[in-house]
């Protein structure tokens, strides 16, 4: 994950060496407290599903198991946010630019996958995902199985515009809290509570109609 994820963040931004330096210990720190501290909550977390799964499960308990794991990210963002900041107070604005282009380049590809001209490709498409993402948990389905998620999927609401404008706006959160670190060169406090109060609403929709709409469709 350390070697991802600085692949990715070199991706975006097209790191120079110092900062690929900086990117690289900060990653590895990151990863040694996320496994110390994060995992074995998460282990706890997910043996007390496990042991819900013997009797009968509804959709309330599915939607406050979803609620719970997005708290998840809390700690996250405040252990990443300093090391973000640090990062931001070296950027130059083109590495920015570079951001801000790949985001564009993955967006069109997401908007080609999950919106296509007309319903039928969309639901078709929609269908895929949540079958190639239930095989993924459980693995493969019998016939009779496929047939019964394919319907769980068409009922599902059309909210692939609004994921795809959620995912928009994160991207442009972090840019506009990146460049502003990068405009207005602060003093590293305040670029980490600049950076940690973007992290902490990230998964968060600022958008109550969007909100909403996904609030529908993950139930």
């Amino acid at each position: 994950m350390p070697y991802w994820l600085g692949w990715q963040v070199d991706r975006h931004l097209g790191l120079d060496a110092a900062q690929r330096e900086l990117v690289s210990t900060r990653l590895d720190v990151l990863h040694a407290w996320h496994r110390r501290t994060q995992l074995p909550a998460y282990s706890a977390w997910l043996r007390s599903i496990q042991a819900r799964l013997d009797g009968p499960v509804q959709a309330e308990d599915i939607g406050r198991w979803r609620e719970e794991a997005l708290t998840a990210w809390a700690p996250i963002a405040a252990r990443l946010a300093p090391d973000l900041a640090e990062l931001a107070l070296t950027l130059r604005p083109e590495q920015l630019d570079r951001m801000a282009r790949r985001f564009e380049a993955s967006n069109h590809d997401a908007r080609r996958r999950l919106l296509p001209a007309t319903p039928e490709p969309r639901e078709a498409a929609r269908v895929d995902r949540v079958l190639e993402r239930v095989r993924f948990f459980v693995g493969e389905l019998p016939p009779e199985r496929v047939q019964q998620v394919r319907a769980l999927a068409l009922a599902l609401p059309s909210g692939e515009a609004d994921w795809l404008a959620e995912r928009e706006a994160r991207q442009r959160a972090l840019l506009d809290v990146l460049g502003r670190i990068v405009r207005e060169a602060p003093p590293p406090e305040t670029a980490r509570r600049w950076m940690h109060e973007t992290l902490a609403g990230l998964w968060r929709s600022a958008d109550p109609a969007r909100h909403a709409s996904l609030a529908r469709s993950a139930v």
